[in-house]
């Protein structure tokens, strides 16, 4: 009888107790291995993002916005269709829009010079960077004034540096990059800096912060339920895993496939990661659903090098780095050899008509 009881208490602790055992060698494997666009291991996550704290320039900042007060209900709408046309002429701006811009060019212009001049700049939210985007493109279409993009670019730059920030300074990268392609020439210096800037490994990194939050997840649901997980807790330690493998390899084929039409490509089209219900609840699927518009800014950016060559006077070359399409260059403009859709928001064209 007492051998008995023996057996029935011993084994099974031994069989969850190698389960753990394998759940955290799983952990550990996978762990170990290098994610892509030289990211390092997994929980060197955090170092790759600014946990950045409202500072003295964006509490100053914010101020300087809070004084531009009025309606600006055209402002975007404006700036949205300029940047949708396909050929380099600025429409004038509304004329509400337009007397609006020139009561406040003194404080614009204070505040452009502050976000220069400033150094590090962090607000409590990207509402500032948000408005100041619209405000900015459209005086420097009305006026031609680079500076003004100069600015966007600044905050915007250190916006890809934290994590939450990543899908706003893409959309704000993304205006950037059209509206430079219908500014006067020659392009300022600091343009290259934009279209050189290596703004997938951001959305890679933030892939990567992803996994290690859904780590911490599991880590705290673990140690909430103590007693459920001494029975069950193995699983969400090995799915927790299997998950971050997952996000691991999906990254790196997606930032592989070099194609610029998210939409016709099944590999780059299926999700990101899948992980299956456990004691803890669903870790669940994961996908960025703006990958589509990473990919289709690949095709934008050569749009604008391509343009502004055109506009110099050059003829720029027909090839392209997505694997999907090419340029069909003529005297009369440019144009990528596909159509690239966008689910929603600005549809930045693929084409130049003189």
């Amino acid at each position: 009888m007492k051998k008995s009881l023996i057996v029935i208490v011993v084994v099974p602790l031994c069989i969850v107790l190698a389960l753990w055992a394998r759940a955290f060698g799983l952990r550990r494997k996978y762990d170990s291995r290098p994610w892509p666009a030289n990211l390092g291991t997994l929980e060197t996550a955090p170092s790759h993002f600014i946990d950045a704290q409202p500072n003295a320039a964006g509490v100053q900042l914010t101020s300087m916005m809070a004084l531009l007060n009025g309606d600006l209900a055209a402002l975007n709408e404006y700036v949205k269709t300029e940047l949708e046309r396909r050929d380099v002429d600025i429409g004038a701006p509304p004329p509400q829009l337009a007397r609006y811009l020139r009561e406040h060019g003194a404080q614009l212009d204070f505040i452009r010079d502050h976000i220069l001049a400033a150094g590090a700049i962090s607000t409590a939210d990207f509402r500032p960077h948000v408005e100041l985007t619209n405000l900015f493109i459209a005086r420097g279409f009305m006026n031609g004034a680079w500076d003004d993009l100069h600015a966007v670019w600044v905050l915007d730059r250190q916006l890809w540096q934290r994590r939450r920030g990543v899908a706003t300074a893409l959309l704000s990268t993304r205006m950037l990059n059209a509206a430079a392609a219908k500014m006067p020439l020659p392009v300022p210096s600091w343009l290259e800096d934009l279209r050189s800037f290596d703004y997938e490994q951001r959305v890679a990194a933030m892939y990567q912060a992803d996994a290690l939050d859904l780590r911490q997840t599991v880590d705290e649901s673990l140690a909430e339920h103590r007693f459920l997980s001494l029975i069950d807790g193995w699983q969400a330690v090995a799915a927790d895993a299997d998950l971050a493998e997952q996000l691991r390899v999906r990254t790196g084929e997606l930032l592989a496939a070099k194609g610029c039409d998210f939409a016709s490509d099944p590999l780059q089209r299926k999700p990101m990661a899948v992980a299956p219900r456990n004691a803890f609840g669903a870790l669940g699927a994961l996908m960025f659903t703006g990958w589509d518009r990473v990919t289709r800014f690949r095709a934008e950016r050569e749009a604008t090098g391509k343009i502004l060559a055109l506009r110099r006077g050059e003829t720029p070359s027909a090839k392209s780095a997505c694997t999907d399409g090419e340029w069909l260059v003529s005297a009369g403009g440019v144009k990528f050899s596909r159509d690239i859709a966008v689910p929603h928001g600005i549809r930045f064209p693929l084409a130049y008509d003189r």
